[in-house]
């Protein structure tokens, strides 16, 4: 399996959904531990998501990436994300930070797995995120990724009316 530090532009997506859709906290390593999601801890939520992304990278690749230490929250581009899309953007982070020994335990890991009930419990037709949940929809996030995440379809290009025209 290939892994790689995803943009934090898709951090501030999942951020922004767990400012909007997440409420109460997660509970990660003691049963004790409880962390929530608030604007004033946006920003080192989102630097812990990074940290579990480059240590499942540097895990499995043998390498050593430093972590993004000037990681800050921002209000993502675009805000209009449905919930199928916010799903497979997690799916997406999931596969790129789950790579390391200590991913199942982590706070990370507790964070998706809020998430992953939340889509449940709004009647998401999802199977525990093991696969693309949506298959037709993106799940990488970037910078230059200015609308929701619209579902790509296969068509054949269109050819002009006949104008003269003519392919080369």
């Amino acid at each position: 399996m290939s892994a790689f530090i995803i943009h934090p532009e898709h951090i501030n997506v999942l951020i922004w959904a767990g400012l909007h859709h997440l409420r109460g906290g997660w509970l990660f390593g003691n049963p004790t531990d409880v962390a929530e999601l608030t604007a004033e801890n946006a920003t080192s939520v989102g630097r812990m998501l990074l940290e579990e992304n480059t240590a499942s990278v540097n895990h499995l690749h043998r390498e050593h990436h430093d972590i993004n230490t000037s990681y800050t929250y921002r209000q993502p581009s675009h805000t209009g994300w449905s919930l199928p899309e916010l799903l497979n953007a997690l799916h997406c982070y999931q596969l790129q930070a789950g790579e390391h020994p200590g991913w199942e335990t982590g706070q990370a890991h507790a964070f998706c797995q809020a998430f992953v009930a939340l889509g449940a419990a709004d009647n998401v037709q999802q199977t525990r995120l093991a696969g693309p949940t949506y298959p037709h929809a993106h799940r990488v996030v970037t910078a230059v990724q200015r609308g929701p995440m619209v579902p790509t379809r296969h068509r054949p290009a269109r050819r002009p009316a006949h104008t003269g025209w003519r392919a080369p």
